[in-house]
């Protein structure tokens, strides 16, 4: 009796990458998320909880201020690499299954680093990301659009906080520009922290999700 063919090896799975990143990146964006809150409990041990960080009023507090300012743009730097990677890793692998997407897995990433094309470019990639998972695109046009109000947001909180940090600076200017610094910083304090938290939040959430949704793919 001839011996049967032997039975061909089942492919890999495409989308274990994009699980394994995807779900470490929502954890970390979680912890950022929750970053702006942290800090807020934090200034509290040095005077008036304020959502503008913590005031250098004393050694302990100007360390404190440092190290959450260092915290922050280390956290920030790195999962923006990692999201990259992970939109690359899950348009590679939907493209491999055979699933026709209108981002390839370059434009995914150069998406987000091509000048003017970046404040369009990178919504259009997350909601096809989504979509493609199941998802709601709209929650991806939503994100982007707290993202656009963050960014800058951010900047101007940067920008304040450093100041605060450099007497040598401060001692240079006007200090009736810096205190009208500092007064606009404050009025827009509680709005920066709200879309800072709300940024990394629903990232997190349309990472996980569309990492959650590929879970069950079979070869």
């Amino acid at each position: 009796m001839p011996a049967s063919p032997p039975r061909p090896r089942p492919l890999s799975d495409p989308f274990e990458r994009v699980r394994s990143t995807g779900f470490a990146l929502a954890a970390v964006m979680g912890v950022r998320a929750a970053l702006p809150l942290i800090t807020l409990s934090v200034s509290a041990l040095f005077g008036p909880a304020t959502p503008t960080g913590i005031a250098p009023t004393s050694d302990g507090a100007l360390v404190a201020e440092t190290i959450v300012l260092n915290l922050a743009g280390s956290m920030s730097l790195l999962l923006g690499v990692g999201l990259l990677l992970w939109l690359h890793q899950l348009f590679t692998a939907l493209r491999t299954i055979g699933c026709a997407t209108r981002t390839s897995p370059r434009l995914a990433v150069a998406g987000w680093l091509i000048p003017v094309a970046n404040l369009v470019l990178p919504a259009l990639t997350m909601r096809e990301a989504v979509a493609k998972s199941g998802g709601h695109a709209w929650l991806a046009l939503v994100w982007w659009l707290v993202c656009l109000v963050h960014v800058p947001l951010s900047l101007y909180d940067l920008v304040v906080r450093e100041l605060r940090l450099d007497d040598e600076l401060v001692a240079l200017m006007d200090g009736r520009v810096f205190d009208r610094l500092q007064q606009i910083h404050a009025d827009l304090g509680w709005l920066h922290l709200a879309s800072e938290t709300l940024t990394w939040g629903l990232l997190g959430y349309l990472v996980a999700r569309a990492s959650w949704a590929h879970r069950r793919w079979e070869t």
